[in-house]
């Protein structure tokens, strides 16, 4: 929807139908679908988000290429 408005110009080879009322009414039950879920699984979600940032720095600090030596 923010890219219609700002780059009106882009060739689009796929139109949603009754545009903007279909991608608001799915932002609608996605939400709703979130609200409903037990706390549980929100903390669950949180903790397998904090693993995984933790992961990808530590993967991303190693194989760092800024912090391999220069090869001149």
């Amino acid at each position: 929807m923010l890219l219609r408005r700002r780059r009106p110009d882009l060739h689009r080879s796929f139109r949603v139908p009754l545009y903007p009322w279909i991608p608001l009414a799915g932002i609608a039950v996605c939400l709703a679908l979130m609200a409903s879920l037990p706390a549980g699984t929100w903390i669950r979600l949180a903790v397998w988000l904090a693993l995984g940032i933790v992961v990808y720095a530590a993967y991303g600090f190693r194989n760092s290429a800024l912090r391999q030596p220069r090869r001149d």
